[in-house]
């Protein structure tokens, strides 16, 4: 009989702890994300744009929007819409990302 390989779940900023990290934008928070970042890698990138934005560091949030694109991140679906991406809208780089998908209207 061949043991079946379990892995734990990857953390990601999805579900409640992404609200806190939305909610603090503190040293100890942008030291905690780090965590689900190393866990996840890229995988959550349209997540971790949005809590940038919303913590006002506009440069790392289109870092991140810029990785969502190159790895076709689901979550770059609702960039039309998110209003947690708000804070990033008027930027050049979110407009090119944005033309990139080619959402539908």
């Amino acid at each position: 009989m061949n043991a079946v390989e379990t892995r734990p779940e990857p953390v990601q900023p999805t579900d409640a702890s992404h609200d806190v990290f939305l909610s603090y934008a503190s040293a100890d928070a942008r030291a905690a994300l780090k965590a689900p970042i190393a866990a996840t890698g890229e995988t959550a990138s349209s997540q971790y744009a949005q809590i940038y934005a919303k913590w006002g560091d506009l440069t790392k949030s289109l870092d991140w929007l810029d990785t969502g694109y190159r790895i076709h991140d689901p979550g770059m679906q609702s960039l039309k819409t998110d209003p947690l991406l708000d804070p990033v809208r008027g930027q050049a780089r979110y407009r090119t990302v944005f033309a990139q998908l080619k959402l539908p209207d």
